[in-house]
């Protein structure tokens, strides 16, 4: 599912961005607010992918902002089809929109080549009051997840005005659901605390955060290190009440752990963890194999021909080469046999080691061990196997 922008049937195609913006009314007569005007402010661009397409888009755009002004406008994330910001024609006080555009404003016939910009502004008027005046604008990403920003001013005519918006901010602009995150709050009240300068930003993210977490991230990692083991580590941040619930729902009991650290910072009360285990999902836990490769030497002999002809060249072998394959592995349970690299024409040496299968002390796993060495001599230098 993707970002949706509506205006009663039609939806909008190709790439656009929107900005809402809140604006208190005042009343010059009465030297009182009266009321909001909310404006959309919507930037569009239609892709052409052909001459007849690019202008099917145009008219349809063209003909759904002309059909009327009373209808529903409504934006949705890319999530679920969760409705962002929402106005009606019919329900303002004059009961319908005002809407300018659709206008092209960049170029005339040359834009036409590639694409077609648009802009069109709808305002509708509202008589509710509200404390509350601020722009959001909201963009499509390029992964067709949405970011919005908040920026603006919260008014209270006594003083109180920032512990009023500390209360009434998370109403004012909620998180339409979970996998919605605050991603910033910034605010700042002036001296007689009755205005609050703030702005807040929303992202909307892949999958919810963990029950009472308000933000925070954390990646996965595997990644083999020396002698082959494989290590997977879970490293982040989470902020709010439910962050050590969180980090305890990542470990793995099933996986010997090499460390665990948890953080905590006395600032935000966030914690920042890194979990490390040895990654037994696979049987192979451990594998460390060196080739060895010692090239023949050869010398060229010559001999006469009874004819008279050009002599004929020979080589003679005067050291072979030999090839060596040698390692180590561990496995869970049981070990599997080796591959030679090379047939067993000249194989030399042939010799497999088994241990017991035995419980690790340090990982709690029931492993083998096994080791191994194969020796070969050739008359010419083999070629490389890897």
């Amino acid at each position: 599912m993707s970002a949706e922008l509506k205006y009663g049937s039609y939806t909008h195609v190709g790439h656009w961005s929107v900005a809402v913006s809140k604006v208190r009314r005042f009343d010059p007569t009465t030297l009182k607010y009266t009321g909001y005007i909310t404006t959309w402010t919507i930037t569009g661009t239609l892709l052409k992918t052909d001459a007849t397409t690019i202008l099917s888009h145009v008219g349809n755009l063209k003909d759904a902002y002309n059909a009327g002004a009373t209808l529903l406008l409504t934006l949705k994330d890319a999530s679920g089809g969760n409705t962002l910001e929402t106005m009606t024609g019919s329900l303002t006080e004059q009961g319908r929109f005002t809407i300018d555009g659709p206008n092209f404003p960049v170029g005339g016939g040359p834009e036409w080549a590639t694409k077609r910009t648009y802009v069109i502004t709808v305002t509708g008027t509202f008589a509710t009051l509200t404390a509350w005046e601020y722009v959001s604008r909201y963009v499509l990403q390029q992964s067709g997840k949405q970011l919005v920003t908040h920026t603006g001013t919260y008014y209270k005519a006594a003083s109180g005005a920032l512990d009023s918006y500390i209360s009434g901010y998370a109403t004012e602009f909620d998180l339409v659901d979970a996998t919605w995150i605050r991603t910033r709050n910034t605010y700042n009240a002036n001296d007689a605390d009755t205005q609050v300068v703030f702005t807040i930003e929303h992202a909307e993210g892949w999958l919810a955060l963990p029950t009472d977490v308000t933000s925070g991230s954390y990646t996965r990692n595997i990644a083999q290190i020396a002698g082959g083991m494989s290590i997977l580590t879970l490293s982040g941040r989470f902020q709010g009440t439910g962050a050590q619930a969180a980090i305890d729902a990542l470990k793995d009991s099933s996986k010997p752990c090499l460390e665990e650290n948890v953080t905590e910072d006395p600032y935000d009360g966030s914690l920042s963890f890194n979990l490390r285990y040895i990654n037994n999902d696979e049987d192979l836990l451990e594998f460390d194999e060196m080739v060895i490769i010692g090239k023949a030497l050869q010398r060229s002999v010559f001999f006469e021909v009874l004819d008279g002809g050009l002599p004929v060249e020979q080589k003679t072998t005067l050291k072979p080469a030999t090839a060596s394959q040698i390692g180590r592995a561990v496995y869970k349970t049981s070990a599997a046999d080796p591959v030679p690299y090379w047939s067993d024409d000249g194989m030399q040496d042939h010799s497999i080691e088994k241990g017991k299968v035995k419980t690790d002390v340090n990982e709690g796993l029931l492993t083998q061990s096994i080791r191994w060495r194969f020796s070969w001599m050739f008359s010419q230098t083999p070629v490389f196997p890897l």
